[in-house]
């Protein structure tokens, strides 16, 4: 009985997968924009309960309640004594502040997975409504690409989605708000430094971006590996895990590729807006951090940040569609049957679903 149930909860990730699909056909009917960012404020509530509330489901799951068990209360410290706290606690002290705010207002430990799942999907909604055409096909990339970020490792989740809105918000002049999203991003998670090193390679024409694809794989991973070692030796952060860490799924990389190059050829006839350039930039700017930390799974993550314009990117193949019935809904299988082998392989470090409303 206890079996069949726990089979059960475990079509809840389905269930959800399949009404982000249901939603976001509604992108290949002709309504609207506005329109269709109803729809995707309703998944984006509805995504946002369903990572927020979940229970003991991943392997993270105690070990940020360990944090926010281990959070200093507000009202029992003085300012110096509360950064000594936070410090010693070797987390990020944007995360752990958030954690004693809410804390110190008498909410429970699920609060801030809430808080962090709110926030995630809440910036991803300004940046599809910002830049996408298609919103809700936008939603289900992202939710299935990436799901392991804003359902397991939270942290990440908030930082990566800050740092690439705050480019956005960057090209469109709003300096201010941007570097406050930098800002957010580093204070939960160590590695947004890594991703605002790498931002000058925006300034580069798309040629050069390619030429360095190239050169990233040529370079010994080893030699990533050590200078690496090097630097997170010297910070005192990530020392350990580096040691571990596996080496990245170059089949996984070789997709990425496969996915870029019809946007390469829409480039070589000049078919594209700034944004869209803008877009494969980070994209190749992904590629080429993939490759070079081929040897480094965790800096893999950095990666990831630019390579959230896959969600934007993948929408605009109808550009170099014939415009028909039948091309639409080839178009449309094929990118949810993407989104299905990306997002399977996620739920293996997922147990049944569990929903925790104790806030």
């Amino acid at each position: 009985m206890f079996e069949n149930r726990s089979i059960t909860f475990m079509y809840i990730y389905f269930f959800l997968w399949g009404f982000l699909c249901l939603i976001a056909s509604i992108d290949f009917i002709k309504i609207p924009l506005k329109q269709k960012l109803y729809f995707t404020l309703f998944s984006i509530l509805i995504i946002s309960l369903f990572c927020g509330l979940r229970g003991n489901v991943d392997g993270d799951y105690n070990n940020y309640v360990g944090y926010w068990n281990n959070a200093p209360y507000l009202a029992h410290n003085t300012f110096t004594t509360f950064a000594i706290q936070i410090i010693f606690l070797g987390v990020e002290p944007g995360f752990i502040l958030t954690c004693s705010l809410l804390k110190s207002i008498g909410l429970e430990s699920q609060s801030i997975f809430i808080f962090c799942s709110f926030l995630t999907f809440g910036i991803f909604f300004k940046i599809v409504k910002k830049i996408s055409p298609m919103p809700n096909l936008s939603l289900l990339i992202f939710f299935s690409l990436y799901i392991m970020l804003p359902f397991m490792q939270i942290r990440f989740g908030v930082a990566m989605v800050c740092i690439f809105y705050g480019i956005i918000c960057w090209r469109e002049e709003k300096k201010r708000k941007s570097i406050l999203l930098f800002f957010v991003a580093a204070s939960f998670h160590t590695l947004t430094w890594g991703c605002i090193l790498a931002l000058p390679l925006l300034k580069l024409k798309i040629k050069y971006l390619i030429y360095f694809s190239i050169l990233s794989f040529c370079i010994p991973s080893s030699l990533i590996r050590t200078i690496v070692s090097e630097v997170f030796n010297f910070m005192g952060s990530y020392a350990d895990y580096i040691k571990s860490e596996e080496e990245l799924s170059m089949l996984s990389v070789l997709f990425n590729i496969i996915i870029i190059l019809p946007v390469i050829y829409m480039y070589k006839l000049k078919q594209l807006d700034e944004t869209f350039l803008f877009l494969i930039k980070s994209y190749l700017i992904s590629i080429i951090i993939y490759l070079a930390v081929r040897d480094i799974s965790i800096l893999g993550r950095i990666a990831i940040v630019f390579s959230i314009s896959s969600c934007i990117i993948i929408p605009q193949y109808l550009k170099i569609m014939k415009q028909n019935n039948f091309h639409f809904l080839v178009f449309a299988l094929l990118i949810f049957g993407y989104c299905l082998l990306k997002y399977i392989p996620c739920l293996k470090f997922f147990e049944p679903y569990k929903i925790n409303f104790i806030l």
